[in-house]
């Protein structure tokens, strides 16, 4: 969970890692997308070009050509006036290692820390145990800054301490981890177009990505809490997270802990979300899953999910023995409580003689 405030539930070792975690989203979100871009603009520069001319030149645009790239990338690189700003970190790491002719020990520091920040894209609850990935990208930040120059170098040097030496980086840090998990997404679609074994399982990445990219829009449902208590029945944010999220005060910051909540949620939850999305905003269900859908793919994955885990309760809970007998409302009261939301008894009925086909249902709704 990436905090923007630290809830009261939490205790003292909870605030320090909260603390270093957010200490380390400022040093990639400054110090580290800075670097990336002064080197860049430092290597073109030094063959006497703009960037507009760079990425206009025939070899340049042939790598990129090759590159695996989502459309909103492609539209900065090929922008009339393209900037070094614009350019998140993703895109300045793929043009300083696959364009660029970069030392090797810059090239080995910008992989790491992409490999750090994908790390951190998958921290769930948001909390960072002591200094030592703090000190280990500041270290390859600092492998960069030192080729850039030395006025450079000790800025950010100075950034860096003032980065650490805070109490606690507060507020404005959901929507950074946000932008973070949006970016390792967008690579993680494109990525998995390259295999076609991996774009059946594209959906999931695609509306993650889309919680990412549309959160503003999201932030503008009505009824939002009735919303959130029927993510909380449905079991997709638990009693604790649903209140973790009231405690904003603002739409537009309860939606940024849910989103964070449920991109790091299972496939399952995360299908949840959109049905309960599609039944309360249909539109806005649309924009999360990517298309004019009905949301039939998505119902037809929880039918099958939900039928799994009634089948697995009753093989690991039931037993045949000839001659027993157990209650209707025994049976389906024990699924629900083991999934802790509520089943139509017809469906349990179904998944029972799937399990067992020799048992037989009286008129007394007893097996």
């Amino acid at each position: 969970m990436a905090l923007s405030s630290v809830p009261v539930l939490y205790g003292k070792s909870n605030i320090e890692d909260a603390g270093h975690y957010h200490r380390l989203l400022d040093l990639f979100f400054s110090c580290t997308a800075e670097a990336l871009r002064k080197y860049l603009e430092k290597d073109i520069s030094s063959q006497g070009m703009t960037l507009k001319d760079f990425l206009q030149k025939e070899d340049v645009k042939k790598k990129i050509k090759g590159k695996s790239l989502f459309p909103e990338q492609k539209t900065l690189l090929h922008s009339p006036k393209p900037s070094y700003e614009s350019f998140d970190i993703t895109l300045l790491s793929m043009l300083i290692l696959e364009v660029c002719n970069p030392l090797e020990s810059v090239s080995q520091s910008v992989r790491k820390l992409k490999k750090l920040r994908n790390d951190l894209a998958h921290n769930v609850k948001g909390e960072v145990h002591g200094d030592q990935t703090f000190n280990e990208a500041s270290q390859e930040i600092l492998i960069i800054a030192k080729e850039i120059g030395k006025d450079f170098k000790d800025k950010i040097l100075s950034q860096m301490r003032d980065i650490r030496n805070r109490e606690m980086v507060r507020t404005r840090r959901n929507m950074e981890q946000i932008v973070i998990n949006g970016e390792y997404f967008m690579v993680k679609l494109v990525e998995s177009s390259e295999h076609e074994h991996e774009i059946k399982d594209a959906t999931e990445t695609k509306i993650k990505l889309n919680l990412s990219r549309w959160i503003r829009q999201l932030s503008r449902m009505d009824k939002l809490n009735i919303f959130l208590q029927n993510l909380k029945e449905t079991c997709v944010i638990s009693e604790m997270q649903k209140l973790s999220i009231e405690t904003e005060y603002q739409n537009y910051s309860q939606m940024q802990r849910l989103v964070l909540f449920v991109q790091n949620e299972t496939k399952a939850n995360l299908f949840k979300f959109c049905k309960e999305l599609r039944s309360m905003h249909p539109l806005l269900a649309d924009l999360i899953e990517g298309s004019n859908t009905d949301g039939t793919d998505i119902d037809a994955y929880l039918d099958s999910n939900e039928i799994s885990e009634i089948e697995q309760i009753l093989r690991s809970s039931v037993k045949s023995c000839t001659g027993a007998t157990v209650t209707c409302e025994d049976i389906h009261v024990m699924v629900e409580d083991k999934m802790k939301t509520n089943i139509c008894f017809e469906k349990v009925k179904t998944c029972l003689l799937n399990v067992f086909p020799q048992a037989t249902c009286n008129t007394t709704e007893k097996w």
